[in-house]
């Protein structure tokens, strides 16, 4: 049972670190987030994202299904004028 808490601890911190990197927001809603996270490198995804919210202006580096795979997986779902920038974040 205290694994099954932490793991859901760990997803609501996610939750928070994608809220604050505006990943989630009305056009992507966290079910959405959630499913494309689970189908890239989701360790890489969070160190990504965490590195990012560390920096005013940061550069996505080209990774194997990392935070810039994920953005451009989550662009062909939104609005072109609610698009992640596939450079900085």
């Amino acid at each position: 049972m205290i694994k099954f808490e932490y793991q859901i601890w760990i997803e609501q911190k996610n939750t928070v670190l994608a809220e604050d990197l505006l990943i989630i927001d009305s056009q992507t809603n966290e079910t959405e987030f959630f499913y494309w996270k689970y189908r890239g490198n989701k360790p890489l995804i969070v160190k990504e994202m965490f590195e990012a919210l560390n920096h005013e202006k940061w550069k996505l580096p080209d990774s194997n299904k990392g935070l810039k795979w994920l953005l451009k997986t989550l662009n062909k779902y939104r609005s072109k004028d609610r698009q992640f920038d596939e450079v900085y974040i």
